[in-house]
């Protein structure tokens, strides 16, 4: 066994899925409890530990922002080690929450309960510390702007280069975050699908025709391939996440649209599944979502006019009436209701 993976198996790992606005997503700890429990880091330690184990950089992020809170609020208590956590410090931490937005205030009580379970199992602190922080407030989130059909055809038109017109269809194609797709290799194309790796593991999503064609073609361009080389690459290497976004920036300006960001192409791909009515546990699998009530949250709002659509083809509805179950019979009103 290498070095790199002795100290793999060693680390502590703390679950990625906490989303910001969906308290659902914190499913369970994955934890590689640490060989020497006698090894007990400072709080400062043991958040690099979490942070340093996150799938994803943006993960990450978030993770080091939340938990960077809760190390403040313990530092102001004196408190700079995990053994010294107690229920008087994590009391004061929902307290320090007030005037944040609901959503980050969520986020961050879901982060630091996963942080204290996580440690407390890793034998750092009480495991009674994790049981002090209340939930969040869950929020569901607005549905996020999109691009129509035509707006995707037009944003694809507008490439100018074979690379260009690749990612985008991949992007179009898969749903995909931009940094699963730039983090690609050539080895996770196989003619027919893309392997992408994010923050809930790998997965396998089909290309359609078209975005199959225009990875292929771009990647004949570059014989001979090494299978383990970046998919999608610039002058200095692989194409870095904020290349791609200055990409899809600039196609936008070319098909005059608005100025829209990669994950705009990830939103409008949902939308087009769940209108055609693909199932809500395929749409969510193929985006990588960690549960089909994290799609929900992001796309109920885009799925709510075609529920009422499909409900007016129901043979209960009169032609043009509201639904006799909810309709007051004559006489009855707010007094006569049991």
């Amino acid at each position: 066994m290498n070095k790199a993976t002795t100290t793999r198996s060693t680390t502590p790992a703390i679950s990625t899925s906490i989303g910001k606005t969906a308290p659902d997503q914190l499913t369970r700890l994955e934890t590689a409890v640490p060989q020497r429990r006698d090894a007990r880091p400072s709080l400062a330690e043991a958040v690099e530990l979490a942070c340093g184990s996150c799938a994803t950089p943006a993960t990450a992020r978030s993770y080091r922002a939340a938990l960077s809170a809760f190390a403040r609020v313990c530092a102001d208590q004196g408190v700079t080690q995990c053994s010294e956590i107690d229920p008087s410090v994590t009391a004061a931490f929902p307290a320090s929450l007030t005037g944040l937005a609901a959503a980050t205030r969520h986020h961050r009580l879901a982060v630091v309960k996963a942080f204290l379970r996580w440690a407390a199992q890793a034998g750092w602190c009480d495991s009674t510390c994790a049981a002090l922080i209340p939930p969040g407030r869950r929020v569901r989130r607005a549905t996020s702007p999109t691009w129509s059909e035509d707006d995707c055809r037009k944003l694809l038109s507008s490439t100018e280069t074979w690379r260009d017109r690749a990612l985008l269809w991949a992007l179009t194609s898969t749903g995909a975050r931009i940094g699963e797709v730039v983090h690609a290799t050539v080895g996770d194309f196989d003619g027919q699908t893309l392997r992408l790796s994010g923050k809930t593991g790998t997965r396998s999503v089909p290309l359609s025709p078209d975005a199959r064609d225009a990875v292929d073609w771009y990647l004949r361009h570059r014989q001979p391939l090494d299978p383990a080389a970046p998919l999608f690459t610039s002058r200095q290497g692989r194409l870095s996440e904020r290349q791609a976004r200055d990409l899809v920036y600039a196609a936008c300006r070319r098909a005059k649209l608005a100025p829209r960001g990669p994950h705009t192409l990830r939103h409008a791909a949902a939308t087009r599944w769940l209108r055609a009515g693909v199932p809500l546990v395929v749409v969510s699998a193929t985006l990588g979502h960690s549960r089909p009530s994290t799609t929900l949250d992001h796309y109920a709002g885009a799925m709510a006019s075609d529920l009422a659509r499909g409900l007016s083809s129901d043979p209960l509805w009169s032609e043009g009436d509201p639904p006799q179950a909810l309709a007051h019979p004559p006489g009855a009103g707010p007094e006569g209701m049991a």
